[in-house]
């Protein structure tokens, strides 16, 4: 087709899809970012969370917290909540507490990954873009230094706190927060850990182990009846009256709790089943646009978790899965194996291997990163000892699209 004919038929295309009827009215409530006025069924969690943190309003130390379970289960949603309470409430009462929120994961598993964490509290504290350039010591110190003159009390939450602890072993910056009174004049800082288990703790070393001295407070995945309140919710407000079903929501909601009760998984199904029912200008969403969205779910959201790795952790990923569909029963495969695929796929890139000291560091990373795709565990081979073996969790359709991504994208 010539090249005037694709713009003219692009054009064309573009005008009917914008003067047609949409069935998603507000697709902000399907969002992640979206806070609703009410937490459903974390009345347990919430009371727990307010109640501690509560000694900061009137400026008092409050013990840290550490939110743990499985994706989904609302942790990070409960703290963004009371977040956004805090801040009504400081607003209100004029009181000198901040809150600062951090997703630990975005910055990777670099031994940088400490400073820029710091950088992203004291910018959102401060209100002010940080120079380059500064040691790291001498951010924790301005830190300490804006919440002294300001005289305010600071919450800080991270979450994803296990990638920041289980990846660069900084734990000297939650030390010192948890021993802040020997800093400041007295206690001003507390803090809120995010994870989906408590394992990283074992990272930690006995003195910050012990100054954190931390409340746990764990979150269970949701049941059906209560995933179809969250859903039904969200559809209400982001769908155009009629257009989903109370069938369709239970049913995305007993297929969701039956695989891992992660409403975020819910909402994302119901999100997609919607964009595929809109895509074909159909009135309501179906049970075919649901499938669908089952379908196409865990290759969507595997390839947004590999689209954010490194180089490197790509090419594992990648060696992994060609290791793995050459094996009928979709097994294991060895540390070695994927070593040695690794370093024919460096050759064949054009970059220089690392070592497989570095490797096994990173497929330790790909753990965190991967969560539930990936599993790897130590196997007894007998006289021959013990192996790391490792297996991502992908049927051989999906490993092969995931395996043209990869190799389209390195």
């Amino acid at each position: 087709m010539p090249e005037h004919k694709i713009t003219e038929f692009f054009n064309i295309y573009i005008e009917s899809f914008l003067k047609r009827k949409t069935i998603i009215k507000n697709p902000l409530y399907l969002s992640d970012i979206w806070i609703p006025e009410q937490i459903k069924h974390r009345d347990r969690e919430l009371s727990l969370i307010f109640q501690y943190i509560a000694p900061i309003i009137k400026r008092f130390k409050a013990p840290n917290l550490l939110l743990y379970g499985p994706t989904g289960t609302g942790k990070t949603l409960s703290v963004k909540y009371l977040g956004k309470q805090l801040d009504n409430l400081s607003t209100i009462k004029k009181l000198l507490i901040k809150h600062v929120y951090v997703n630990c994961r975005i910055y990777g598993n670099k031994s940088s990954s400490l400073y820029y964490i710091l950088r992203d509290i004291l910018s959102q504290l401060t209100k002010k873009v940080i120079k380059d350039g500064i040691k790291t010591t001498d951010l924790i110190n301005e830190l300490f230094s804006y919440i002294q003159e300001k005289d305010i009390s600071v919450l800080i939450i991270f979450d994803e706190i296990d990638s920041l602890i289980k990846n660069t072993k900084e734990d000297d910056f939650l030390y010192l927060i948890t021993r802040d009174d020997h800093v400041l004049d007295r206690n001003r800082l507390s803090f809120i850990g995010i994870s989906n288990t408590l394992d990283y703790l074992k990272d930690l070393d006995a003195r910050t182990l012990s100054s954190l001295n931390a409340i746990k407070i764990g979150f269970k995945p949701y049941n059906a009846l209560q995933l179809y309140d969250i859903l039904k919710e969200r559809a209400c407000l982001a769908f155009e009256e009629g257009v989903v079903s109370d069938d369709i929501l239970r049913y995305i909601a007993a297929w969701v709790a039956r695989e891992s009760g992660d409403a975020r998984k819910a909402i994302s199904i119901l999100r997609l089943a919607g964009n595929l029912a809109d895509a074909e200008s159909s009135d309501r969403v179906t049970m075919k646009h649901v499938e669908r969205a089952i379908e196409g779910y865990d290759l969507d959201s595997f390839i947004s978790e590999v689209e954010t790795l490194s180089t490197h952790h790509k090419l594992i990923v990648l060696s992994i899965l060609e290791e793995q569909i050459k094996l009928d029963d979709h097994s294991f495969v060895s540390f070695t194996e994927i070593y040695e695929r690794y370093t024919q796929l460096c050759s064949e890139y054009g970059l220089r291997p690392l070592s497989k000291d570095s490797i096994g560091k990173k497929i330790k990373q790909l753990e965190t990163f991967l969560g539930d795709y990936m599993e790897v565990y130590i196997k007894s081979f007998g006289k021959y000892g013990r192996k790391k073996v490792v297996r991502i969790n992908l049927d051989k359709e999906k490993a092969y699209k995931v395996i043209k991504f990869l190799r389209d994208n390195i």
